[in-house]
């Protein structure tokens, strides 16, 4: 099955609410749910696999991405990153921490403990958010970051 025979034989729900534009689709957290930007920029839509088999071929169709380097990279990230300050702000300033975890993470010792309390943070974190967080480590941690892809492009 293609998926263009896939969406199409997906339940779609118009009842569901749908988040603001300006929203993560990364913030939904349903396993059950394929959300589709509309290309109007009106809302989200929330389609529904019909059968345990349609989930499964949602599931492959829709793995666009691979591992995130962050997940795959987590323990090298804890034990080698060295100035979370920067990385902080960033991640502030781009709303995907609040105050308050911002916060408790710069009062949080050593650094490593630091890395493993914004990692519990990263849970609910989509692709799209995961990816701001990897740019501020391309910015303030390059050399970390291209020897971890270095790493990877050796084990291809």
């Amino acid at each position: 099955m293609d998926v263009a025979q896939l969406l199409s034989s997906l339940t779609i729900h118009k009842d569901l609410p749908s988040p603001s534009v300006s929203s993560d689709m990364g913030r939904w957290n349903e396993p059950q749910q394929l959300i589709h930007k509309v290309e109007t920029k009106q809302s989200y839509r929330a389609a529904t696999p019909r059968t345990e088999e349609q989930l499964r071929e949602v599931a492959g169709a829709c793995a666009l991405y691979p591992e995130h380097f962050l997940d795959k990279h987590r323990d090298a990230l804890i034990q080698r990153v060295s100035d979370m300050g920067q990385i902080l702000d960033h991640l502030l300033k781009h709303k995907l921490l609040t105050q308050e975890q911002y916060d408790n993470i710069r009062s949080i010792r050593p650094r490593q403990e630091a890395m493993r309390q914004l990692y519990g943070y990263m849970t609910i974190w989509g692709h799209c958010d995961k990816e701001k967080f990897y740019q501020a480590l391309k910015m303030y941690n390059e050399p970390l970051v291209r020897d971890l892809e270095d790493k990877d492009t050796i084990k291809m």
